[in-house]
């Protein structure tokens, strides 16, 4: 859309700006978050649906086990992993998926639950989980 953004993976106002410019274009609310609604608007505008030649694969499990615990700024092990590889696919976020969720991946945590419409404070539990698990 050459909008003159640098990308360097910050949501910032100029960003924000774009975004509810294009929410406002396209006959939704501009309040500057990519949400389910947004989102699917504008997957629709790059991918038109086309009718399939081929029946639905099968539903798959969840391609990222995030456990049942809480995930915060020092936690490690699996679920961390987990979380980083989510944000890493689904943003962008170039992080390291060592399983050590520092200050790089909770800012990434931030980010996301924000565009999602969560409250971003970088605490990945249930909502955050069913939110991730639901896109």
């Amino acid at each position: 859309m050459n909008l003159g953004l640098v990308v360097d993976g910050i949501l910032g106002p100029k960003t924000i700006a774009v975004i509810k410019g294009w929410q406002s274009a396209n006959g939704l609310v501009p309040d500057g978050l990519v949400g389910p609604v947004t989102k699917a608007k504008m997957n629709n505008a790059i991918l038109p649906s086309q009718p399939s030649a081929t029946p639905a694969a099968p539903p798959t499990a969840p391609k990222y086990n995030f456990g049942t615990g809480t995930v915060v700024l020092g936690s490690q092990g699996e679920n961390c992993k987990a979380w980083q590889n989510y944000f890493n696919d689904k943003m962008g976020a170039k992080l390291v998926a060592d399983g050590y969720c520092g200050p790089l991946t909770i800012a990434a945590a931030k980010i996301w639950q924000q565009s999602v419409g969560l409250t971003p404070d970088g605490i990945l539990g249930s909502l955050s989980r069913a939110k991730a698990l639901a896109q």
